[in-house]
Order: C-alpha cells, then structure tokens, then sequence
C-alpha cells in the first residue's frame, strides 16, 4: 500500500497538477535521495482510486519480481490470479520478455477503466530481465492505465525510445526541489538564507526545521548566522 501522510506533510499541489492534468499515463520521477519522490508518488497515490504499489527492494529474479508485483495487485483487487510459473516454458524464446509483459497487461487491464500501478526505488534492482520487462510493460500500457515510477537513476537506454517520442512525464530535481512558499509552509516562516541554502533541497530543509524545533536557534547554524 501507498505509505501514509507524514505530520505536517506539504502537499506539492504543482506537481499533482501537473501529473493528474496530464495526457501521458506514464510519469518517471528521478532525483538523488532526499528529494521527496516516494512523498510525491503517495501523494499521487492518495489523489487516485485503485492504486496497485509496489516498492522495489533489490530484486534479481524476474519470475519473483511479477509474483510480488501480482501481490500488490491483489492486495487492491483481492480476486486477482495470474500465475507467472505459466511463462516458465518461454523463458528461451527471444520474446519471453514481450510475452509476460503483455499477459500482465491483459491479467490488469481489465480490473479497472483508471487503475494506478506505482512502482518505487526502481533504482534498487539491477537485474536487466526485471529492468526489460518494466521498459516493455511501459511499452504496452493502454491509455486507461496510468503507470508511475520513481528512481535516483535517469531512465535507462530500453526508455529512450519512449522519451524521445515523448511518452513519459518526466519529472526530475528540477520539478521536486521546494518552492519558496513550500518552504515556508514546512517551516512555518520564510527565511531567503535558508531556501538559497538548501535550494529547496527538501531533506535539507527538513533537517533545519529538525533543528529549529529543538530549540537551535538560526544565528547558532553557522551557514545561516555567518551569511
């Protein structure tokens, strides 16, 4: 499941605007860590109904890699079977990976006209059967599916194509970095030293306002009392 708002999470209206107003279905969010993309996601996740999640955590098998991701299917959609041992016989043929991907499609597609499909920490695995078949799945996903993702690494060579003919929303630190006015919603003031310092970087933000609430003052954080 999508993970719950945090206290005094801000929600990043731009950007969910910018993804639930969109025509594309497929969104690749990427940044390095602490930029917020697995908040950006949940909130996407908490704007949808019938939302499939699903966080990465190292997988190296592609055949466990779908039986989890059929978990979190059926963890919305409780009546949900596909049986990924099925495939095993065209694992040789040189269009395994196609095949899968679309049985998949067709085992999902038909659960819901605005189904969700998150997938979170792509970035954690590294095999290229599991990277292969995540490129072919956004390959062939109906328009009514809309599929997001989230990595610290750029879409990989097998995304290109798609990004080129421009298929994926994209968004990048660029995009997740706070505003000014987030920032002064998280910290509950507006301060110009701390947003040039931070750059809206919003784990480094956290961390003053983690300062601030115990009892530091500003003039006592060298790189904001010295500016």
């Amino acid at each position: 499941k999508a993970p719950k708002r945090a206290e005094g999470e801000i929600t990043r209206q731009d950007i969910l605007a910018l993804v639930l107003g969109s025509k594309k279905n497929l969104v690749y969010v990427h940044a390095g860590a602490g930029f917020g993309k697995t908040t950006v996601l949940s909130q996407i996740a908490h704007s949808r109904d019938n939302i499939v999640w699903l966080t990465l955590d190292g997988e190296s098998d592609i055949f466990t890699f779908v039986n989890t991701l059929s978990e979190a299917v059926r963890r919305t959609f409780p009546a949900y079977d596909f049986n990924v041992s099925e495939y095993l016989p065209f694992e040789g043929e040189d269009n395994f990976i196609t095949i899968l991907a679309n049985a998949f499609l067709s085992s999902v597609e038909k659960l819901s006209p605005d189904l969700t499909l998150i997938l979170d920490d792509l970035h954690t695995t590294a095999n290229l059967q599991i990277k292969n078949l995540i490129a072919c799945i956004m390959k062939y996903t109906p328009d009514d599916i809309r599929l997001c993702l989230s990595s610290r690494e750029a879409p990989w060579p097998e995304l290109i194509s798609l990004r080129v003919r421009g298929k994926i929303l994209e968004l990048t630190q660029k995009e997740l970095v706070f505003t000014k006015n987030e920032t002064k919603q998280l910290l509950g003031f507006a301060d110009e030293n701390i947003y040039s310092l931070t750059e809206g970087w919003t784990l480094v933000i956290g961390s003053f306002k983690l300062l601030l609430e115990n009892g530091v003052s500003l003039v006592d954080i060298p790189a904001v009392g010295n500016d």
